[in-house]
């Protein structure tokens, strides 16, 4: 399984500590700064928490997501689109991404590849009053999925405990390609997750299939900023 270590920063403003203990999200005017440890050539699913700081509607392309002072020139950006049942690719090169095109939303997760070791900054806006529940697709079949919210996720918390019967969890795998026929990491029989105990660190992404079209609403787990 992809593992990548997630950091915390400070940006100038007055809140601090705004969130739950465990989650390790440090933020100041609402602004939260996840610094995420890349190693060479090893994909690392990263989930969309934060707002873009540039953004103006509920898709984010991948220039707003991952900026472009802390990523290394030759990065790339997998992501899976569940309809084609395959990737599209953006690639840093020289100050700018290519193609260019590629959008994200909040909840979803995405692969990063850099060709070295590096620190890969996240800046964005945590989620704030203006907003107590966000909406979550789901589709039918594979697809990468992250809690909206940075926090550490659940398999029996709100919004993960909205599974349908037969949904699994998938395990992450490692060179970032579909894991066809891997042991689930946890099932939805219809009565909750098996096993319950699982979690999601902060800033991670997994593997999800569905057997159905539908939205989760998942409410905002914290009541400030």
């Amino acid at each position: 399984m992809t593992k990548h270590v997630v950091k915390t920063g400070l940006i100038l403003g007055v809140l601090a500590g705004c969130m739950a203990a465990h989650a390790q999200v440090y933020s100041l005017n609402a602004v939260a700064v996840l610094n995420i440890d890349l190693q060479a050539g090893q994909p690392a699913l990263v989930a969309v928490q934060l707002i873009p700081v540039s953004a103006t509607g509920d898709s984010f392309s991948i220039p707003q997501v991952l900026g472009t002072n802390t990523v290394v020139s030759g990065t790339q950006v997998r992501l899976y689109d569940p309809a084609s049942e395959a990737y599209s690719t953006e690639t840093f090169s020289a100050g700018s991404w290519t193609p260019g095109t590629g959008t994200v939303q909040r909840g979803q997760s995405l692969w990063v590849v850099s060709p070295s070791n590096t620190v890969l900054k996240l800046v964005g806006y945590v989620p704030g009053s203006a907003e107590t529940t966000t909406a979550v697709q789901v589709v039918s079949g594979m697809q990468l999925m992250a809690c909206p919210y940075p926090v550490e996720s659940h398999y029996t918390n709100g919004f993960m405990g909205q599974g349908a019967s037969g949904d699994i969890i998938v395990p992450v795998a490692g060179d970032g390609t579909v894991p066809a026929g891997a042991t689930p990491a946890a099932y939805f029989p219809g009565s909750g997750w098996c096993p319950s105990d699982g979690r999601f660190s902060i800033a991670s992404g997994w593997w999800y299939k569905s057997y159905s079209n539908r939205t989760w609403t998942v409410t905002k787990p914290y009541a400030y900023p």
